[in-house]
């Protein structure tokens, strides 16, 4: 794919050259080392909904029974993402990569939290503590591995959707409830020499709820019976996400209850019913043109701010943006503490039930005009 740049007041486009990288992970300049001192290109993704979220741990080449993880990262919510990195070039790109990091997913369910713990302290030691400190962090992450409940990227220069169509192996691991999505890290290089990255997913594993088949056939005889069974809940992947009702009942400020609820419903109401609960929170998000587009992030004890970055990997217009701003600014102590000094997460316990509504009513506003924009 071609790609062109065009400098500030100049009109002849500059076309990028092709950037091959030397190898998957050896080179200073490869997939996985990239990834591992700029865990933002994955978490900015926005299909992943992990814009609001940090990397805690960044740890490459993570040692399992079946062989090295390149690339796991835990983020601040206790989310697991197992990268693997492949190039075009690897004749390990198409069949075998899916049973091979299908195989370090089993592996990575076997490890306990205190496998990752030791391992964390031997490479990392200063990033370790939240694990270790953080009770209801740790039992989080704990769960997370038993489930399964991984994003699993598989990143390369040019991925080819149809590695998903490799489904053999995925079918082996029907307790885990993770997700796979293909990343493609495309590179070009300028002529000053500069590295240009565009990542982009390709595609992405949908969840399905598999059955089991049985079929009984009496001895000499035609007549059989057909019973189809679904897995329980014990032997299936389950990710271990809130219902509303505990999410509200886990709320830090109690006193901050009725402000959400009525806000969630409202979203439901005026804009979506896209609301996507998980371990610690949710996101309120609208579907436009096949795709879920995260709008507003609230958490168990904060609540996440709109940033510039998120709202360009939202594709909301700047003009949106720049409304949305204003209606926060109805708080001079939104606008001092956070807005002009770009903070993009709220703490309940830094802010009141006004704020909080001031908050939430921006995003429902910011969301009723992205889709009355969108919709022209």
């Amino acid at each position: 794919m071609a790609m062109y740049r065009l400098k500030r007041g100049e009109s002849k486009l500059e076309r990028l050259e092709e950037f091959e990288y030397a190898s998957e992970g050896s080179h200073d300049f490869s997939p996985q080392k990239i990834l591992t001192a700029n865990p933002e290109i994955i978490f900015g993704l926005p299909e992943l909904e992990l814009i609001n979220t940090e990397a805690l741990i960044s740890f490459s080449e993570y040692a399992t029974a079946r062989g090295s993880i390149d690339l796991l990262m835990i983020g601040s919510n206790a989310e697991i993402i197992i990268v693997e990195t492949k190039l075009l070039r690897n004749p390990e790109s198409t069949r075998q990569v899916v049973a091979q990091i299908i195989d370090y997913i089993k592996a990575f369910s076997e490890e306990t939290l205190n496998d990752l713990i030791r391992k964390t302290k031997l490479r990392f030691p200063s990033e370790v503590g939240r694990l270790i400190n953080d009770v209801n962090f740790a039992a989080l992450v704990q769960e997370n591995i038993k489930t399964g409940n991984y994003k699993v990227i598989v990143v390369g220069d040019y991925i080819h959707p149809n590695v998903l169509g490799m489904i053999e192996s995925i079918h082996s691991a029907p307790h885990l409830s993770f997700t796979i999505h293909l990343v493609d890290l495309h590179t070009c290089r300028s002529e000053s020499d500069e590295i240009i990255i565009k990542p982009g997913i390709v595609a992405s594993t949908v969840e399905v709820e598999r059955s089991v088949i049985k079929i009984d056939i009496e001895p000499a005889s035609t007549t059989y019976r057909i019973n189809a069974q679904t897995p329980e809940p014990k032997g299936k992947g389950t990710k271990p996400i809130l219902t509303w009702d505990q999410y509200l009942s886990n709320l830090s400020d109690p006193s901050f209850r009725q402000i959400i609820d009525d806000f969630h419903q409202h979203w439901i109401e005026e804009i979506d019913d896209s609301i996507n609960m998980g371990q610690v929170g949710f996101s309120a998000g609208l579907e436009y043109g096949g795709k879920r587009i995260p709008i507003q992030y609230v958490y168990d004890n904060r609540i996440a701010i709109i940033s510039e970055k998120a709202g360009k990997y939202s594709n909301i217009p700047k003009a949106l943006y720049e409304d949305y701003l204003m209606d926060l600014k109805q708080s001079a102590y939104l606008h001092d503490k956070y807005i002009a000094s770009g903070k993009v997460e709220v703490h309940f316990s830094s802010i009141d039930k006004e704020i909080l509504s001031i908050i939430l009513n921006s995003a429902i506003k910011l969301a009723k005009r992205y889709k009355s924009t969108a919709e022209l």
